[in-house]
C-alpha cells in the first residue's frame, strides 16, 4: 500500500478546499400577485320622476270591453268622425279592451273619470253626481267634423261634438302642464252640452248668459270647474306636481268675468 507524502496530503485537502462550490440561490419569495382594485361600480341613479297621478293612468290606459259595455248601456255614442283613424287601432278586442282608435279610446276615458268622479258636497244644480246627472240629462252624443261649433241638439237629447280642434285628437292627459289644456276640457264641454238639453239655452247676445244665477250652461261650467277645484272626494288627482285645483279656479274666473252680461 503506498503511502502519500505529508505534503501531498496537505496539497488535496487545498484542492478541495479551493474547489467552486455549487451556488445556491436563496428562494426569492414573489408576492403573491395583488388585485387590482376593482372601479366602482356605478349605481344607476333612482327614478325619481314622479308616478303620474291616477287620473292620468287612467286616461293612458285601454278600457276594458266590460267598462266600454257599462258606457255604451247609459249613452249612444256615434263616431262619425274620427281624427285618428288613419293612426291604427289603440285597443282591441285581443286585449280584453275592444277595438278602438286613439279617439275613441280617450272619449271612453273621460267618461270613466266621470263615473269615478265623487263630490264631498252636492253640485249646486243637481243632488246627483255628475256621471249621474249627464246620463239623464242627455241620450248620447255624435261626433262630427261637419259642423263648426259643438251644439245641442241633433236629433233630439244627442249632443253633437265637432271634432275639427278637439285637444282629444292629440293629447292623453287630464291637463298637459306645458299647455294648461286637456282632456279635462272635453269633459266640460259635455256637461255644457247637456244643460242646454234641459232647456237651458243662452240668454244674451253672442253665446252668453246673464247671469250666473240663472245657472244656464255657462252656469253649470263654471261651477264643474269650481267643484273640480275644491270638492273632489278621492284620490284621483293625489300624487301630481301639476297644480289642478288651480287651473280650474283659473278657468272658472275666466268664465265669470267673460260669459255673463250682468
Amino acid at each position: 500500500m503506498k503511502r502519500f507524502a505529508p505534503a501531498c496530503l496537505i496539497c488535496i485537502i487545498l484542492t478541495a478546499c479551493n474547489m467552486p462550490q455549487p451556488i445556491t440561490e436563496a428562494a426569492t419569495e414573489i408576492p403573491a400577485p395583488t388585485e387590482s382594485p376593482m372601479p366602482d361600480t356605478p349605481v344607476p341613479a333612482e327614478d325619481t320622476a314622479p308616478a303620474l297621478p291616477l287620473v292620468d293612468q287612467m286616461l293612458a290606459e285601454c278600457p276594458t270591453a266590460e267598462q266600454i259595455a257599462a258606457i255604451d248601456a247609459d249613452l249612444s255614442i256615434s263616431f262619425e268622425s274620427d281624427p285618428t283613424a288613419s293612426q291604427g287601432l289603440a285597443c282591441t278586442a285581443a286585449e280584453d279592451s275592444k277595438d278602438v282608435t286613439h279617439f275613441q279610446r280617450r272619449i271612453y276615458n273621460i267618461l270613466r273619470v266621470m263615473q269615478e268622479l265623487k263630490f264631498d258636497q252636492p253640485l249646486p244644480w243637481t243632488d246627483k253626481q255628475l256621471f249621474d246627472w249627464f246620463t239623464g240629462a242627455i241620450d248620447g252624443i255624435r261626433f262630427r267634423n261637419d259642423i263648426d261649433y259643438s251644439a245641442c241638439c241633433d236629433p233630439a237629447g244627442i249632443i253633437n261634438i265637432q271634432t275639427n280642434n278637439l285637444v282629444a285628437t292629440s293629447m292623453d292627459r287630464w291637463i298637459e302642464p306645458a299647455a294648461d289644456n286637456g282632456l279635462v276640457h272635453i269633459m266640460i264641454l259635455f256637461v255644457h252640452e247637456a244643460r242646454h238639453n234641459e232647456g237651458y239655452g243662452h240668454t244674451c247676445a253672442d253665446g252668453n248668459d246673464s247671469t250666473l244665477d240663472e245657472m244656464g250652461a255657462w252656469g253649470v261650467e263654471y261651477y264643474t270647474e269650481i267643484w273640480l277645484a275644491d270638492h273632489v272626494a278621492g284620490d284621483l288627482f293625489a300624487n301630481s306636481s301639476f297644480d289642478y285645483a288651480e287651473s280650474m279656479r283659473s278657468e272658472a274666473q275666466r268664465i265669470l268675468e267673460t260669459r255673463f252680461c250682468q
